[in-house]
């Protein structure tokens, strides 16, 4: 029986490191606050991270949109097909999943990515606001 759950979250950057381990650099709660809007963040990682289980080919589907942003909406949509070994089906399957680029940034845009493996599908969105609306103590985006 398959076994499948994840989890989606924002980043600037992630790296193997020669351990084998994985960094995720500058990783972003639910909003961003930007100096200015619109404009552009130069690189933007939505990162999935799911454990996977006794199933032997998955297929994925990945979307993307940005919303709210009238001069830069965008909406990616993209399938891939993972296969591993059936000597391998009872141990975990730990899939990593980068959607990697630039984005711009509106005003009140939301970020949202989605991503399914079979039945179960795993979802979130970064709000953009301008610096204006931080709270005191909350580090802004250059």
């Amino acid at each position: 029986m398959a076994d499948i759950n994840g989890v989606i979250f924002f980043c600037d950057d992630v790296r193997e490191e020669r351990s084998g381990k994985m960094s995720y650099i500058g990783a972003y709660g639910p909003v961003i606050f930007v100096d200015q809007v619109p404009s552009l963040i130069p690189r933007m990682t939505a990162v999935f991270l799911g454990r996977i289980r006794g199933i032997e080919r998955v297929s994925v589907k990945i979307r993307a949109t940005l919303e709210g942003a009238p001069e830069a909406e965008m909406s990616l949509s993209e399938e891939k097909v993972f296969e591993r070994p059936k000597e391998e089906l009872g141990e975990d399957w730990i899939l990593r999943i980068n959607v990697v680029g630039p984005l711009p940034a509106a005003e009140n845009a939301k970020y949202k990515v989605w991503c399914q493996v079979e039945d179960f599908t795993a979802s979130s969105e970064l709000l953009i606001l301008p610096t204006t609306r931080a709270p005191a103590n909350v580090e802004v985006q250059p």
